[in-house]
């Protein structure tokens, strides 16, 4: 019995091309899926915060975001609260 001829092998290896091209669409599309669930999680979470603040309208959001925008010590200000909130915190041993 002879082997596949350079044309099955050629076949055998396109379709096996196409197949993972698919499968690493998939897969993409799933990572995509996964952010968008992490980032619309984060945005309530976001929300709730706001609205334990008192900003629980989006008439109150977009008043805040202007207030915020409009005024440079505000802006220093909220940079200045951002900041340390990104910093990892330190523990002590």
């Amino acid at each position: 019995m002879a082997g596949k001829s350079m044309e099955e092998r050629l076949t055998d290896v396109e379709v096996r091309i196409r197949q993972l091209q698919a499968r690493k669409q998939a897969l993409a599309q799933q990572v995509k899926q996964q952010q968008r669930k992490e980032r619309t999680r984060t945005l309530i979470q976001i929300g709730a915060i706001l609205a334990k603040l008192g900003v629980d309208s989006l008439e109150k959001a977009q008043a805040f975001q202007k207030e915020i925008q409009g005024r440079p010590e505000a802006q220093d200000w909220l940079k200045k609260v951002t900041a340390r909130a990104a910093q990892p915190t330190r523990t002590e041993d």
